[in-house]
């Protein structure tokens, strides 16, 4: 199988309860996983919630989170974009949010969605007014 360092899953769970499941499951071990990209924002900024993506770094294989959320072979709306770090700094200075699930720090975060598309780019924006203030 190798080494992977990303992976896409397909599912019929909507978002929030993914997001249930995985903060039931692994708490707000920010050290093991955190949120990213459009699932960040919507936890650090409310009503900027992805409802069918969610995006999330995870420092095992992509396939472990698939178990932990009961991600299977089965096809739905909601996709899940699960992220192995390229190294530990991708999740340094992640903390838990008001959900209780970490989310990546605000300057990394921002690195993220600066890579994207226009409408990530528009949220690396308000992510640098809003949270980076800069």
């Amino acid at each position: 199988m190798g080494y992977e360092w990303f992976r896409a899953f397909r599912t019929a769970q909507p978002t929030g309860a993914l997001l249930t499941r995985l903060q039931r499951a692994l708490g707000g071990d920010a050290n093991h996983y955190a949120l990213t990209l459009w699932s960040a924002v919507g936890a650090y900024l409310p009503g900027q919630l992805s409802p069918q993506r969610l995006a999330v770094y995870w420092d095992g294989m992509p396939n472990d989170v698939a178990a932990v959320l009961g991600l299977g072979e089965e096809q739905g709306d909601t996709y899940v974009f699960v992220f192995r770090p390229y190294d530990a700094s991708v999740l340094w200075g992640a903390a838990p949010t008001t959900s209780g699930i970490p989310a990546v720090h605000p300057c990394q975060l921002y690195l993220d969605l600066g890579c994207g598309d226009e409408h990530e780019i528009a949220l690396a924006q308000l992510v640098r007014e809003q949270l980076l203030r800069w």
